[in-house]
């Protein structure tokens, strides 16, 4: 057994996220208002996110907000309306929740969303919520996307 094999996860949880491909159309990202724009644009900026329009999923063709991903693995994404949604693991999502830091996602009673986070943007803190768990999640996935090295 290789010496670094202990350290591995035996398994990595990736939550139910669909391939931006399976989207739509890979468009940019579009402008979205005040707090939301800020952090779109602050988020695009981490190196190796990929941002792109976010696509109704029940009307492909209308514009919902900004996907941001690692890969082919969904970090989250903004709606336009302001809430957030995250695909985090069961770590990140119990503690932003239980610092009131985050919402249960609704959809969550569904296995494939089981740790989906959410987060209603309206003020400064919540912008700032969002952003610290966008960043958890995007170290958590940049970690699973390096290849291990000797």
């Amino acid at each position: 057994m290789h010496k670094l094999k202990q350290f591995l996860p035996q398994k990595i949880y990736l939550p139910h996220t669909m391939k931006l491909s399976d989207k739509g159309p890979i468009k940019p990202p579009p402008t979205m208002p005040g707090l939301l724009g800020d952090l779109v644009e602050t988020i695009q900026k981490w190196p190796g996110v990929i941002s792109a329009t976010h696509w109704d999923l029940y009307r492909p063709s209308v514009a919902d907000g900004a996907d941001f991903y690692i890969g082919d693995n969904e970090i989250g994404h903004i709606h336009f309306d302001g809430e957030a949604h995250v695909a985090t693991d069961a770590q990140i999502s119990q503690s932003f929740i239980e610092q009131g830091k985050a919402q249960p996602f609704r959809y969550r009673a569904d296995p494939t969303y089981r740790h989906w986070t959410q987060v209603k943007i309206t003020n400064p803190t919540h912008c700032e919520n969002t952003l610290a768990l966008f960043r958890a999640n995007y170290e958590r996935l940049t970690v699973l996307a390096r290849p291990v090295t000797c």
